[in-house]
């Protein structure tokens, strides 16, 4: 009676046994996944750039007003809220690629510095990213663009950018 008794506590031990090293290897599995994932997904490094020289053919600083009107009604009530903003701007017209194009940029992200050795005005765009993008791109998507750097002779100097009040 003792033998088939033992046969079938041997099995269950047997089963036992596997199911531990199951849990081991799936262990190790986990453990390897999470290995892989933590250097697979390595934070990319940001850095500023700065963009070739946009040189200039005209450019003016303008206050540019949106208004945005939104209503709503239900049957005989309703309401109406209209908003106004009022941003300044600088508009210039460069040379990007060999083709002069109009650009618009924030009147706060710009920056200028007095240079009496250029002949001709240029910009600079600079902005942070994590690798090295195009005129084109930043122009596009301009949130990536932190400052607007305007390199000018004194000669040059747009009176209206730079209010000094003493």
């Amino acid at each position: 009676m003792n033998p088939p008794l033992l046969l079938v506590g041997g099995f269950l031990f047997e089963i036992n046994c596997l199911y531990l090293r199951k849990k081991v290897i799936m262990k190790k599995l986990l453990l390897l996944f999470a290995l892989l994932l933590m250097i697979g997904c390595n934070m990319p490094v940001y850095k500023t750039y700065h963009t070739d020289k946009i040189y200039l053919r005209q450019l003016v600083n303008r206050d540019v007003t949106e208004t945005h009107t939104s209503g709503s009604f239900f049957l005989i009530a309703g309401s109406v809220s209209s908003d106004s903003e009022t941003q300044t701007v600088i508009k210039v017209m460069g040379e990007v690629n060999g083709e002069y194009r109009f650009m618009q940029f924030d009147f706060t992200k710009a920056r200028i510095k007095i240079d009496n050795k250029v002949t001709t005005p240029y910009i600079v765009l600079n902005y942070v990213d994590d690798e090295n993008k195009s005129v084109d791109y930043l122009l596009e998507y301009d949130y990536n663009v932190k400052s607007v750097t305007i390199i000018c002779p004194e000669q040059y100097l747009p009176e209206k950018l730079l209010p000094i009040q003493i």
